[in-house]
C-alpha cells in the first residue's frame, strides 16, 4: 500500500464522514458480500486462483478486463467471492489495495442493484476510502462540497460524474482492483451504459485497473467482450448447478414417508431445475391449509415486486395480511418451513430473498406472477392498510361491508406503517387494468372517492404526503409525489401524476370541473399529466371536458422537453387537440434539447408540422447543447432542414462545451458544414474547459428529475467541457489546427487538456501570470494543472501575490493547490491579508485553507478586521472559520462594528461564533448590535 495513503487526513467528523459516504452510494456492498461467501465451501474454487489465465490477469502490468462466463447456477457469484476474498487478503498482506466490488441483481425490491448509475457510485464510494473507518481522499470531499453548495438540486451523482470521480480517485492508488458480479441482471436497457462506464475507467485511468467482471453469456455481453481486449473462463469446471439440482431432489425425497414412495420418485427425477421447481411448487400449492398458501403466495409476490427491501419485521407484517381472513402474524420460521427451496433469510441484510435468480425466473414465466398479477395483490393490501389505520365510521363499514377483519392495532405499523404511504400509487399504477375488477378496484375507488371528508384515508394521506418527500425516494416517484399536492381535488392530480384515468370519469359524473383546479406549484392537470407522460389520463380528459381544457405553450413545451414519454405525449396532443398546439420557438427549443427522446419528438413535429417548425439559431443551439442525443438531434435537422440550419458561434461553442456528446456533435458538423464552422477563441476556450468563462448555458437536469418547463427549473453551468473537452481538443487540432489560437482563456483549463495543448502545441503556450493565476482558481483541477505546469514549465511559474489569492480562493481544490505552492515553492508564497481575506471568503474550502495557513506559515498569519469581516460575509462556511480563528488565535479576533454588520447583512452562519467571541470580551456594544 502507497505510503501517501496511509498519511492523509480529512479533518473530518465522523458524522460528516459518514454523511458523505452515504450519499455516494447508500448500497450496503459488505453485507452482499458476506451473504454470498457464506455459502461457499471451504477449498472450493481455488482452481480459479491457479488457472493461468486468472494469474496472467492478476500479475501483468497491464490494465485489463478478465470476463468470467457461464450459464445460469454454474457457480459465478461463489466465485467472484473468491477473487474479492483473495484480493482483501493482498491487501492484508500489503501487496495491493482493497478491492472495489458490486453484486448486481435483478430485484424490484432493490432496484439500484440493477441500474449502472448505482453500480458505478457505489464503486466510487468504496475507492473513496480504504476502510470505512479510514480518512476520504480528496476528491470525494471535494465533489460533495460542489454539489452541497447548490442545495444537491442535481440530486446523486450522474454516472458520468461517478466514472470522473473514480479516474480521479485512482490516481491515489498504485494498482486499483474492480470486481462485478453478474452484469447480466443489470437493466437491459442501460446495460451498455455500465460497459462503457468500465471502458472509461479502464482507458483513462493513469493508473493499474484490473477489472473482474461475470456474467451469463447474453448476446450484447458476448459482443462487447468479444471486440474488447480480454481474457476469458468459461466457470464450466463449477458444479453448482449440479449441487443445487442434487440438494433440491434430496430436499424433496426426505419429504416422502414411505421407502416404496422414495423408489418410485427416484425413478422419475424431474430432469431440469425448472421443472423440479414446478413439481416442488405444485406440491406446496396442493397443501389444503388455505392461510398457509395465502402466506405462501404472499411470500413470492412480495419478493418479486416490492419497490424496496423490507426488512424482517415489516416483511412479516406484510405478508401476514390477507384479504377477508384474520390477521396473524407469521414468523420467520413459519416462513421459512412453508418457502423452503425457494426462500431464504439473508442474515446480513436482515431481509428474505429468492434463494437463486432462477427462482424469479421460474416464477414470473407463470401466469399468477406476472408483473399485473402481483402488483395487484400488493396494491390492494397497501390500501386496505391505509382504510384500516384510519379512525373514519365509513372506513369501518366499508371493511365490514367486504368481509376485511380491521387490520388497525394487529401489527406494529411503526415497522411497516410507512411503505403503503409511499408506494400504494406506484403499485396501483404497475397494476394496470386489474385496478378496474374484483377487491382492488373496490377499494381503489373508496380510498380515492373520499377525499372530501377531512377524516377520510385520502385526506390523512394527503395531509402526510410533505413529510413523504423527506424519504429516501427515487426521483421519479419524488416529484410525482410533489405534484398530487393541491388545495383541493388532489385525487385528480393523483389521477395525473400516477395515470388513473378512472379516477377522472367518477369525478366526472360527480359534475367535477378539472379545469379551474390548479397544484400547489400551480401547474392545471392537463400540465401534470403531460409532465408525468400520464397518456391514458390525458386522453379521457381531453374526452370528458375538453371544452374547458386550454393547451398552453408551457404544457406543450412540457410535452416536448418530456424525457420518457416526450414522443408518445405529443403524439397524443397532435392528434386530439392539433388545432391548439403552437407549434413555437420554445416548443422546438424544448424538443431539440431533450436528451432522451429529442430526435423521436424533433421527427413527429417535423412529420407533421413540418412547416411551422423554425429552425431557429436556439433550436440549433439547444440541439448541440443536447447532452445525450445531440448528434441524432443534429443530423437529423442537417438532414432535413439542413439550409435552415446556420452554424454560428454560438453553435459551435454549445458543441465544444457539450461534456457529453460534444465530440460527436463536433465531428459532424465539421464533416458536413466544415466551411461554415469559425474556430474563435470562446470556441476553443469551451472545449478547454475554461473556468473564468462568462458565457452562461442552461442545460436541463438528466432523468429520472421531470422539469416543469414553466418554470425553468434548469441548472446554469459555464459553458465548459469537463467530461470530453480533451476529445473536442484534440478533434479541433487534428481538422482545423491552424486556426487554433493560444489564448490565456484557453490555458484556464483542465489538465487533460493543458497536457494536450504544450504537447502539440507548446511553442505557443506561454506560461504568464494571468495562466497561473488560472490554474491556481481552477475550481476542478488546479491541483493537477498546477503540479503539471511546475513540472514541464517551472522555470517560467511566478508565484506573485495574485497566484497565492487565487489558491486561497480556490472553492473546491483551494487547500491541495495550496499545500502544493508551500511544498514546491515555499519560499515564494507571500501570507498577505488579500490571501488570508480570500481564504475566508472561500465557500467550501476556506476552513481548510485558513487551518493550513496556520500550521504551516502560522507567523504570517495576521487576524485582522478585513480577515474577519470577509469570514463574516461567507454565507456557507463563515462559522467553521470563526471558530477556528478563536480557537487557535482567539486572543486577535476583535470583533468589531463592521464585522458585525457584515454578518447581519449576509445573514452569515458565523453569527454564532461572533457571539461567543463578543461575550468572551465582554462587547456588550457588538451584542447590542446583534440585537438590533
Amino acid at each position: 500500500m502507497s505510503g501517501d495513503l496511509k498519511s492523509i487526513q480529512d479533518n473530518l467528523e465522523v458524522s460528516k464522514h459518514t454523511e458523505i459516504l452515504r450519499w455516494l452510494s447508500p448500497e450496503p456492498y459488505i453485507q452482499h458480500h458476506e451473504q454470498i461467501k457464506i455459502d461457499v465451501l471451504q477449498g472450493t474454487g481455488q482452481w480459479l486462483l491457479s488457472d493461468p489465465v486468472f494469474a496472467t490477469w492478476r500479475n501483468e502490468s497491464v490494465s485489463s478486463i478478465l470476463w468470467l462466463h457461464g450459464m445460469i447456477g454454474s457457480g459465478k457469484s461463489k466465485l467472484i467471492s473468491i477473487v474479492i476474498e483473495d484480493a482483501m487478503q493482498g491487501f492484508h498482506a500489503g501487496h495491493n489495495n482493497p478491492p472495489a466490488f458490486f453484486y448486481c441483481s435483478r430485484n424490484t425490491a432493490e432496484p439500484a442493484r440493477s441500474e449502472p448509475q448505482a453500480i458505478i457510485a457505489s464503486l466510487a464510494r468504496q475507492l473513496s476510502n480504504l476502510r470505512p473507518e479510514h480518512p476520504l481522499l480528496k476528491p470525494a470531499i471535494e465533489i460533495h462540497k460542489k454539489k452541497e453548495a447548490q442545495g444537491f438540486a442535481s440530486g446523486r451523482l450522474r454516472i458520468e460524474e461517478s466514472c470522473a470521480l473514480i479516474i480521479q480517485l485512482v490516481e491515489h492508488y498504485p494498482l486499483t482492483i474492480i470486481v462485478i458480479d453478474a452484469l447480466d441482471e443489470c437493466n437491459p436497457e442501460k446495460r451498455d451504459d455500465l460497459l462503457e462506464a468500465l471502458e472509461t475507467i479502464l482507458e483513462e485511468s493513469s493508473n493499474l485497473v484490473k477489472i473482474f467482471v461475470s456474467s451469463r453469456d447474453d448476446q450484447d455481453i458476448v459482443l462487447h467482450f468479444q471486440h474488447y481486449p480480454n481474457l476469458e473462463i468459461k466457470s464450466d469446471r463449477n458444479t453448482d448447478d449440479i449441487v443445487r439440482w442434487a440438494s433440491l431432489q434430496l430436499q424433496n425425497l426426505c419429504s416422502f414417508k414411505l421407502d416404496a414412495d422414495i423408489c418410485d420418485h427416484l425413478g422419475r427425477l424431474p430432469p431440469t431445475l425448472e421443472t423440479l421447481y414446478s413439481e416442488l411448487y405444485d406440491k406446496v400449492s396442493a397443501e389444503p391449509a388455505e392461510f398457509g398458501n395465502g402466506i405462501f403466495r404472499n411470500v413470492l409476490t412480495w419478493l418479486l415486486c416490492a419497490q424496496r427491501t423490507l426488512k424482517r419485521a415489516e416483511f412479516l407484517a406484510a405478508i401476514s395480511i390477507i384479504a377477508n381472513k384474520d390477521f396473524e402474524l407469521v414468523s420467520k420460521d413459519e416462513v421459512l418451513e412453508l418457502c423452503n427451496n425457494f426462500v431464504v433469510f439473508d442474515t446480513q441484510l436482515d431481509t428474505f430473498r429468492f434463494t437463486h435468480l432462477s427462482v424469479r425466473e421460474f416464477l414470473e414465466k407463470r401466469p399468477e406472477y406476472t408483473a399485473i398479477a402481483t402488483n395487484s395483490l400488493v396494491a390492494e393490501i397497501c390500501l386496505l392498510i391505509l382504510i384500516s389505520t384510519t379512525p373514519n365510521s365509513a372506513a369501518e363499514r366499508f371493511l365490514s361491508e367486504h368481509g376485511q377483519h380491521p387490520i388497525k392495532g394487529s401489527c406494529n405499523m411503526n415497522d411497516f406503517g410507512q411503505y403503503p404511504k409511499l408506494y400504494w400509487a406506484k403499485h396501483c399504477q404497475l397494476a394496470a387494468d386489474a385496478r378496474a375488477h374484483g377487491s382492488l378496484k373496490d377499494a381503489f375507488q373508496f380510498f380515492l372517492s373520499s377525499g372530501a371528508d377531512p377524516t377520510s384515508a385520502f385526506s390523512m394521506w394527503i395531509s402526510q404526503s410533505s413529510e413523504l418527500l423527506t424519504s429516501n425516494i427515487e426521483w421519479d416517484l419524488y416529484y410525482r409525489l410533489q405534484d398530487i399536492k393541491a388545495a383541493s381535488a388532489s385525487n385528480i392530480f393523483v389521477a395525473g401524476s400516477f395515470d388513473f384515468p378512472e379516477v377522472l370519469e367518477d369525478e366526472h359524473e360527480r359534475k367535477s370541473s378539472f379545469a379551474n383546479h390548479t397544484n400547489s406549484w400551480g401547474a392545471d392537470i392537463i400540465e401534470v399529466c403531460m409532465k408525468h407522460g400520464s397518456c391514458k389520463t390525458m386522453i379521457r380528459l381531453l374526452d370528458l371536458q375538453g371544452d374547458d381544457i386550454k393547451i398552453t405553450e408551457e404544457g406543450v413545451k412540457a410535452a416536448a422537453g418530456d424525457y420518457e414519454s416526450g414522443e408518445e405525449v405529443m403524439r397524443l396532443l397532435l392528434d386530439k387537440r392539433g388545432e391548439e398546439v403552437k407549434i413555437t420557438e420554445g416548443v422546438v427549443e424544448a424538443a431539440a434539447g431533450n436528451s432522451w427522446s429529442g430526435e423521436k419528438v424533433v421527427r413527429l413535429l417535423l412529420d407533421q408540422r413540418g412547416e411551422e417548425v423554425k429552425i431557429t439559431e436556439g433550436v440549433v443551439e439547444a440541439a448541440a447543447r443536447n447532452f445525450r442525443s445531440g448528434e441524432e438531434v443534429m443530423r437529423l435537422l442537417l438532414d432535413r432542414r439542413g439550409k435552415e440550419v446556420m452554424i454560428t458561434e454560438g453553435v459551435v461553442e454549445a458543441a465544444a462545451g457539450n461534456d457529453e456528446s460534444g465530440e460527436k456533435v463536433m465531428r459532424l458538423l465539421l464533416h458536413r458544414r466544415g466551411e461554415e464552422v469559425k474556430i474563435t477563441e470562446a470556441v476553443v476556450e469551451a472545449a478547454a474547459g475554461n473556468n473564468e468563462s462568462g458565457e452562461k448555458v442552461k442545460r436541463p437536469l438528466p432523468p429520472p428529475r421531470k422539469i416543469k418547463i414553466g418554470e425553468e427549473v434548469m441548472r446554469v453551468l459555464p459553458a465548459r467541457n469537463f467530461k470530453s473537452g480533451e476529445e473536442v481538443m484534440r478533434l479541433l487540432l487534428d481538422r482545423r489546427g491552424e486556426e487554433v489560437k493560444i489564448t490565456q482563456g484557453t490555458l484556464g483549463s483542465g489538465e487533460k487538456v493543458m497536457r494536450l495543448l504544450l504537447h502539440r502545441r507548446g511553442e505557443k503556450v506561454k506560461i504568464t501570470e494571468g495562466v497561473v493565476e488560472a490554474a491556481a482558481g481552477n475550481s476542478w483541477s488546479g491541483e493537477k494543472v498546477m503540479r503539471l505546469l511546475l513540472h514541464r514549465r517551472g522555470e517560467e511559474v511566478k508565484i506573485t501575490e495574485g497566484v497565492v489569492k487565487a489558491a486561497a480562493g480556490n472553492d473546491e481544490s483551494g487547500e491541495e493547490v495550496m499545500r502544493l505552492l508551500l511544498n514546491r515553492r515555499g519560499e515564494e508564497v507571500k501570507i498577505t491579508e488579500g490571501v488570508l481575506e480570500a481564504a475566508a471568503r472561500n465557500l467550501n474550502s476556506s476552513e481548510e485553507v485558513v487551518r493550513l495557513l496556520l500550521d504551516r506559515r502560522g507567523e504570517e498569519v495576521k487576524i485582522t478586521e478585513g480577515v474577519l469581516e470577509a469570514a463574516a460575509r461567507n454565507f456557507n462556511s463563515g462559522e467553521k472559520v470563526m471558530r477556528l480563528l478563536l480557537d487557535r488565535r482567539g486572543e486577535e479576533v476583535k470583533i468589531t462594528e463592521r464585522v458585525v454588520k457584515a454578518a447581519a447583512a449576509n445573514e452569515s452562519s458565523a453569527t454564532p461564533a461572533i457571539v461567543q467571541a463578543a461575550v468572551a470580551a465582554g462587547q456588550e456594544r457588538v451584542l447590542r448590535l446583534l440585537d438590533q
